[in-house]
């Protein structure tokens, strides 16, 4: 969590794209190499899974403008968990992004996939 200016001034050395609603914003962390690819994460701040949902399609088809639709990212969506249901919704039914593409990471059995990932536009 970010304490002081000089961790503000680091994150935004990064380049984020910051997205600003009437009462929420977002903010999508563009690709980090690691050592299994690409890693992007979206950070989200609302008051209502409507705008919360609204952000996710609005920064993912942003990002996914230009980029090759092979490529692979690993993408995190920290999401709240009474809303984790509607967010899977959206990335399978709107979005369309195909259910093998979701991983699920660990040994511990989740109800919902930890992570995704992403082979092709939305």
């Amino acid at each position: 969590c970010p304490s002081s200016k000089e961790d503000v001034d680091y994150i935004l050395t990064k380049r984020p794209t910051v997205v600003r609603g009437e009462d929420s914003f977002s903010v999508f962390s563009n690709p980090v190499d690691i050592p299994a690819g690409k890693r992007i994460g979206l950070d989200i701040f609302a008051n209502s899974v409507e705008k919360f949902l609204d952000h996710v399609m609005f920064q993912l088809r942003n990002f996914a403008e230009d980029k090759d639709p092979e490529e692979i990212f690993k993408l995190f969506i920290f999401t709240p968990c009474a809303w984790t249901e509607a967010v899977l919704d959206l990335l399978r039914k709107t979005m369309q992004i195909p259910k093998e593409n979701f991983l699920s990471l660990g040994t511990v059995d989740r109800e919902y996939p930890s992570m995704y990932i992403c082979k092709k536009n939305p």
